[in-house]
């Protein structure tokens, strides 16, 4: 039972159905997979009485599988291989080629595999020598690696049924093969390489085709709905697996906020200058409010009782749930604050610098109004 998947189908139409098989198997994203992975890719998505021979026979009489599809060999018996945990700590790579040159000049395809979620790259090289390799910031690649060997053989099948007659454009066709691996679930995962590695499933053709005849635009999800829409695909193991993993880390999702006195800051302001302001005039339905804030802020430490004379006035912010976001107007303080010289950065430049990241870490901090980092 922990195998089951839920999932929401659109009941095609009869005229349409081969426009979905086309999708499905034919397109260019749709990579002419075999029938079983081309029938629950349909699947995943849409239903129609007979959807399975449908399937069956659309891929028997597919003239580029026909074609370029390899004979049966005989499997040798499967060695299993240690689980990979983290993501990219075991890679395989490999050279495919001498292949025809392309329009672009290019001979060879370097594979980068990744063992833990079968996610692959591929790269089109001019030559395959030491200096190119090297220059697509790869250090080390191996000639004898069996799971890598295994998806050339798949990428090479894949190319040579959508490529041109003369052969020239495969380098311009491989981001559209690899897109189509990459959303395939893995059966040794049961998730495709795309979804283990962001969390998410791609927006396919197929997507994009239930959508448009759903009426229904894209919507976006909160995090919240979209990990619990995750969590609604593992299994029972994964649920309990999961469960222990956040109590093991309760400190982490805390809603009260830390505190450090590692770093202390001084405001610098100009001498002989002081700013006493009196306070804004508040609602008298807020001013309880404003009593438990302040409490709740001296209980937690953010607060201290001052006898400073200073004085700014507060503001009272509304939040969108409801409730208020206690704030202090420090403008006047600002004035004859004396600013650090310390140049702001870019965000044009920042854009540029994160572009070509896999990854961007992020720091959710709780209650971060309160908190510098």
């Amino acid at each position: 039972m922990d195998n089951l998947k839920c999932c929401k189908q659109l009941v095609v139409p009869k005229e349409y159905v081969p426009k979905v098989l086309y999708l499905a198997h034919s397109h260019i994203l749709g990579g002419h997979l075999g029938r079983e992975k081309t029938y629950e890719r349909i699947l995943d998505r849409f239903y129609w009485p007979g959807v399975k021979r449908a399937v069956e026979d659309y891929c028997r009489h597919c003239a580029e599988c026909q074609i370029n599809s390899p004979k049966v060999q005989f499997r040798n018996t499967l060695i299993p291989l240690p689980i990979i945990e983290t993501p990219f700590s075991r890679i395989g790579m490999d050279i495919v080629g001498p292949l025809p040159k392309s329009s672009r000049g290019h001979h060879y395809i370097l594979v980068i595999l990744d063992y833990a979620n079968c996610y692959p790259e591929a790269i089109p090289l001019r030559s395959a020598n030491a200096k190119t390799v090297a220059r697509e910031m790869l250090l080390l690649f191996s000639r004898t690696d069996g799971l890598v060997e295994r998806f050339n053989k798949t990428l090479k099948h894949m190319l040579r049924k959508v490529i041109d007659v003369d052969g020239k454009n495969w380098d311009q066709l491989l981001p559209y093969v690899l897109f189509s691996i990459r959303e395939d679930p893995q059966g040794s995962t049961g998730f495709s390489p795309f979804e283990l590695l962001y969390g998410r499933r791609p927006r396919g053709m197929l997507d994009l085709a239930k959508e448009a005849w759903e009426e229904q635009p894209s919507t976006h999800r909160s995090l919240v709905e979209h990990l619990l829409r995750l969590c609604e695909q593992l299994s029972a193991k994964q649920v309990q697996d999961l469960r222990e993993l956040l109590d093991g880390n309760r400190d982490v999702f805390s809603e009260t906020p830390g505190r450090t006195t590692v770093i202390t800051h001084d405001i610098k302001t100009a001498p002989g200058k002081t700013v006493r302001l009196r306070p804004y005039r508040i609602p008298e339905a807020q001013r309880q409010a404003i009593r438990q804030e302040v409490q709740k802020m001296l209980d937690l430490g953010v607060l201290e009782e001052s006898h400073s004379a200073w004085s700014s006035p507060i503001v009272l912010v509304g939040k969108p749930d409801g409730s208020i976001r206690f704030c202090n107007d420090y403008r006047k303080v600002n004035e004859i604050a004396e600013l650090d010289t310390y140049p702001m950065p870019r965000a044009d430049e920042l854009v540029e610098r994160l572009g070509p990241a896999r990854f961007i870490s992020t720091l959710d901090l709780t209650k971060g109004y309160w908190q510098v980092v």
